[in-house]
């Protein structure tokens, strides 16, 4: 009997060790809703209704496009923390030409985009915070879905260090070539977030650490008296 209650409060402590050491496990994933998004055209207007949006920087100064997206973070990711944040990406459907502007980046060629978040309400011409995400991606076919990671600017919402006035994605350096991507508007190809979270300590993991010391301990008092 004594070395199945040893063995029973080994296991209790083993069990809980392993629930709650080593990489943070995975509790799920979370896509969280677009609330509004467009472009800005020619540095001051805003084109909020359209199924597609753009971003591209002109040859001549103040003719360049900026995509604008808002995430509702604020439901979807309601109760969570930035520490509870393992990654975090959006998600675009990139499409052909739309609308007037440069041509799509053509299939087998490399640009890039920069992300930064909007510190203010996009209307009033607010400046971005710090901390651009840049990505650069090579274009392989007409439609094709792409992520790119903003996992830092999601934690910086979370824990208060930018308020979600939304994102604005540009593409940094003329090179003919425009990025166009399907919006909210769309439909079924309109952007999303998607984030995994982190798994949280279970309480009743710990009464179970609690009950396999404590039957430690009694093994061990009877070890004793019986010597």
């Amino acid at each position: 009997m004594f070395q199945k209650n040893l063995r029973m409060a080994f296991s209790a402590i083993l069990l809980i060790i392993g629930m709650t050491s080593g990489t943070p496990a995975f509790a799920g994933t979370v896509t969280v809703d677009v609330v509004e998004d467009g472009y800005c055209a020619m540095g001051s207007s805003w084109y909020m209704d359209r199924a597609y949006a753009k971003a591209y920087e002109f040859s001549t100064s103040g003719y360049d496009s900026t995509g604008y997206i808002k995430f509702d973070i604020e439901t979807d990711l309601a109760g969570l923390t930035s520490d509870m944040i393992v990654s975090a990406s959006v998600v675009l459907y990139l499409t052909p030409q739309q609308g007037a502007g440069l041509s799509a980046v053509a299939a087998g060629t490399t640009s890039n985009f920069a992300l930064n978040a909007y510190s203010a309400e996009y209307t009033t011409g607010s400046l971005y915070e710090a901390g651009t995400i840049t990505y650069e991606y090579t274009a392989t076919g007409t439609y094709e879905w792409i992520t790119i990671d903003i996992t830092d600017m999601v934690k910086a919402w979370l824990d208060g260090t930018y308020d979600n006035y939304g994102i604005g994605i540009s593409k940094p350096g003329y090179d003919g070539y425009s990025w166009y991507w399907s919006t909210m508007e769309a439909g079924s190809t309109a952007p999303y977030l998607v984030v995994n979270t982190a798994a949280t300590p279970v309480p009743g993991a710990f009464l179970l650490l609690g009950c396999g010391l404590t039957a430690l301990a009694g093994v061990r008092r009877r070890k004793q008296s019986d010597c």
